[in-house]
């Protein structure tokens, strides 16, 4: 089960959408609005009778905590807080001892300030064989110092989005004190419904709020099964659901390049760059493959010098490799390391043509062939699978007409191998 955090937005829209189809009198719209900072100018707010709140919808929790969440009775008081604050590095600490992550605040949500006196916790997380609900009447930032007062109960495993059993009902009428107890644990039942039709795989309120009988959602954090959107299209339509990039991080244009590419291909093409001056270069295929590749790469200690990770798998065609390698290679040219090396490997494929594939690498080094001379780039391939003679032959043959080093291996040879050489040809 794969799981990709959603901004609040998103996740408040699908649950704003679906509660009311499991939950009696839930009947709110949601009156959320996303803010790009860079179109802040743009936003008119609509009036909202208690005031507005503001914070970052940037994947990280702990707002309150990083003091980014503002309140306010006036729209243009704000915005004009958006905009100071996307003009600033802030840093994030999500913990005691945390160091923090840095960088820009690009997106905002502003919602309607709720006055309010109690404050619950209410989440729900997947595991392996069931689900488990956590409750609290002590919600709120400080929920983590007063986890003791947690209720966490076990929910069975479900394909159906099923409400909680009457046992399940009973145990937490029980344990929990609050006058709102029964509308709590119908809200539990609800949301669970929800997380199981939905596929979520975390989905946290808190706080969550009731007052006068209806609930309010202060504060969301969710992730959904990303390997279910396929099946998951029309329901996640509501809210359009994106997977977006963690707060501090940013992509580079090749790995945007290759985000593209990966979109309109059947096969599975991923890049990120590590270190844009590194010595070591990998087009690798088979994730399990990649995977191996750089950790070998930083147990042999040049972990410092590996320029990127990423793979081309599931079968790629030819086309689609060398606009992979070509983007990769473009990399490598503009790095300033005095030694390179480029691996070109895999694992044995179960049905990746290995000759096809290898065809659109050959390509791809002989756009770059100047390159690889000026920068006496050496080379290692090592791969197996269907064709992968032929394919060996053909990169082997075609980079010794070019005048490159290149030394080529088949499955007799472990993977891990070719990469003892090129640590050796970097010292």
């Amino acid at each position: 089960m794969a799981q990709k955090a959603i901004r609040e937005f998103t996740a408040k829209q699908l649950l704003y959408h679906y509660l009311p189809l499991y939950l009696n009198g839930f009947n709110q719209k949601y009156q959320g609005i996303a803010i790009d900072a860079d179109d802040v100018h743009r936003y008119s707010l609509p009036g909202f009778q208690n005031g507005y709140v503001a914070k970052p919808d940037e994947l990280f929790g702990k707002r309150g905590k990083n003091n980014l969440i503002y309140l306010s009775d006036n729209a243009d008081d704000i915005l004009r807080w958006i905009r100071d604050k996307s003009a600033q590095t802030v840093t994030v600490l999500r913990g005691r001892g945390d160091r923090g992550i840095s960088g820009k605040l690009k997106t905002f949500l502003v919602e309607p300030k709720v006055a309010h006196t109690g404050e619950y916790y209410v989440a729900i997380s997947a595991k392996r064989t069931h689900n488990e609900l956590y409750l609290s009447e002590s919600g709120g930032v400080d929920v983590e110092d007063n986890w003791d007062k947690v209720i966490t109960v076990q929910i069975p495993f479900s394909l159906e989005a099923k409400p909680l059993s009457e046992d399940i009902r009973k145990e937490l009428w029980g344990r929990l004190q609050s006058d709102n107890r029964d509308l709590l644990i119908d809200f539990a039942s609800a949301l669970h419904q929800v997380f199981s039709f939905l596929d979520f795989t975390y989905l946290e309120i808190n706080p969550l709020v009731i007052e006068d009988g209806q609930y309010h959602l202060l504060d969301c954090v969710a992730r959904l099964d990303d390997t279910a959107e396929y099946m998951n299209e029309t329901k996640w339509a509501p809210a359009q659901v994106d997977f977006p990039k963690p707060f501090g991080t940013s992509d580079s244009e090749a790995e945007r390049k290759i985000e593209k590419l990966d979109a309109k291909s059947g096969a599975s093409l991923k890049l990120k760059i590590l270190n844009p001056n590194g010595s070591i270069w990998m087009l690798t295929s088979g994730g399990g493959g990649s995977v191996i590749f750089a950790d070998t790469v930083g147990d042999l200690g040049f972990a410092d010098r590996l320029a990127n990770y990423g793979e081309y798998s599931g079968n790629p065609t030819t086309d689609e490799t060398e606009a992979y390698a070509d983007i990769v290679l473009t990399e490598m040219a503009k790095s300033s390391a005095k030694k390179k090396v480029l691996i070109i490997g895999g694992g044995i494929a179960n049905f990746t043509d290995v000759k096809k594939t290898f065809t659109g690498v050959i390509s791809a080094l002989k756009k770059h062939e100047s390159m690889l001379k000026k920068d006496k780039v050496k080379i290692f391939v090592r791969r197996g699978g269907p064709n992968y003679e032929a394919g060996l032959s053909l990169i082997r043959n075609a980079v010794t007409a070019m005048g490159l080093p290149i030394e080529v291996y088949g499955p007799e040879t472990y993977m891990t191998a070719i990469l003892a050489k090129a640590t050796q040809a970097l010292s």
